[in-house]
């Protein structure tokens, strides 16, 4: 048996921990993103077999907190490495101001740093990574928005070197922030006992180790990806004069009495949606592990799936044109029992990923226009594309999942370029099992 088998089953106490890497070193302000955390001297849970020959679950043998919020799941996987998923960001949901009214001298340098004569930024609520408004300042150039790299008690050390312009000390400026929950935080990790008590000397802590970021809405997550995909293919397959609308009753003509998609040129097709409802029944209840075309191995936290149902209406003002697109479409579902995505739009190797496609139930294609009325012919039906699984966010491709390039044995897992998040250099240097 080796080494770290002998340790899993023995709880054995374990030296200070050290972190060397947090993976991903950023995430979003909503909490539960996986991460994982390499270094060294993380305890192993303690295994205990009852009379009977049954494991008992072992109690928790480290502690990861944000600040002072505990991740959630945390699982030790070695002794040099855990995973966990984030809680909700620690950081102030609410608009953030200097309290005290210090003096701010602002010092151009390389980096930029803005000082203020008593209190503490951090105490206030500040956070590195955020960006703060400074207003009121006498000169002029100071009264702008700066981002923060790092931060002590009384300085802001900036992103910038000879933005700001040489003040102070100054009364009466105002500084504020709007990061409503972004910011850096510490990660502290701590070995616990069985009884869930920290371990006297086993702790460790690394500043401003994590990153929590609101999600960058014009990003393009993977809904987005596939939504786009699906209207290249309607386009391609079918018709190119193919549009996306907020909603297929919108008639920029109230008076006509007739509620149909806007459309630039005729012939065309709208598609609405998609309207995004629970699958069950492609749903999984337990970790997802993948293995890619290159031999990668991705494990997934359980995702929320979902079936994505899209409204398409066809326009014509020719009833033979219009029919001839009706059929189109209608071979376009038929033909098309898969959607296919890339996996990673950058890397082919990762392969793809297929869906269902199909009509609804009673979602055939049927005609919708008003006879005497108009002479525009319309057709109507919904599609749904089933078994999506939602489980990234704008901007944080895929903050869900975690890839693991090595195998995994007793000994541990060598950590390659492609895991590192950030390095840091926090307690002794780990051992071999790194």
């Amino acid at each position: 048996m080796s080494l770290g088998a002998i340790l899993r089953y023995a709880g054995a106490s374990m030296s200070v921990p050290v972190v060397t890497n947090i993976v991903p070193a950023r995430g979003p302000t909503s909490g539960r993103a996986l991460v994982e955390v390499y270094g060294d001297g993380f305890r192993l849970p303690t295994e205990s077999v009852n009379p009977s020959g049954v494991t008992a679950a072992a109690p928790a043998s480290v502690e990861i907190l944000f600040d002072d919020e505990p991740a959630t799941d945390v699982q030790v996987l070695r002794t040099n490495r855990l995973a966990a998923l984030t809680p909700v960001s620690p950081i102030s949901g609410e608009i953030v101001r200097m309290l005290g009214d210090p003096d701010l001298t602002f010092v151009p340098g390389t980096p930029d740093t803005i000082v203020r004569s008593a209190g503490s930024w951090r105490d206030d609520g500040f956070r590195s990574g955020q960006t703060v408004t400074v207003e009121q300042a006498d000169e002029d150039a100071n009264n702008t928005d700066h981002s923060v790299a790092s931060m002590t008690a009384t300085v802001l050390t900036l992103e910038t070197s000879g933005a700001v312009s040489a003040e102070g000390p100054t009364s009466g400026a105002r500084a504020y922030t709007r990061a409503y929950g972004e910011g850096k935080v510490d990660v502290t990790v701590r070995n616990v006992d069985d009884d869930g008590d920290p371990i006297s000397g086993e702790t460790v802590t690394v500043s401003d180790g994590y990153a929590f970021s609101r999600v960058q809405l014009a990003d393009a997550a993977h809904l987005t990806r596939l939504v786009r995909e699906y209207i290249i293919q309607w386009r391609k397959q079918v018709i190119p004069n193919v549009s996306t609308t907020t909603h297929t009753e919108y008639d920029d003509e109230t008076g006509d009495e007739l509620n149909i998609t806007a459309v630039a040129d005729l012939p065309g097709i709208a598609v609405d949606g998609p309207d995004i409802s629970e699958n069950r029944f492609f749903s999984e209840n337990g970790t997802i592990t993948v293995e890619l075309p290159s031999g990668d191995i991705v494990v997934r936290r359980v995702p929320y799936t979902v079936d994505l149902s899209f409204v398409v209406t066809g326009v014509s003002d020719h009833k033979g044109e219009a029919t001839n697109l009706q059929v189109l479409a209608t071979q376009f579902v038929n033909n098309n029992p898969y959607i296919y995505l890339d996996r990673d739009p950058d890397d082919p190797s990762q392969g793809r990923v297929r869906y269902e496609h199909d009509f609804v139930p009673n979602g055939d294609f049927d005609t919708t226009g008003v006879a005497n009325l108009s002479n525009v012919r319309t057709f109507s039906g919904t599609v749904v594309i089933r078994g999506f699984d939602i489980e990234d966010l704008a901007g944080f491709d895929g903050e869900l999942g975690r890839r693991i390039v090595a195998p995994v044995d007793e000994d541990g897992i060598d950590i390659t370029t492609a895991q590192t998040g950030a390095s840091y250099d926090v307690g002794p240097s780990p051992g071999g099992d790194c």
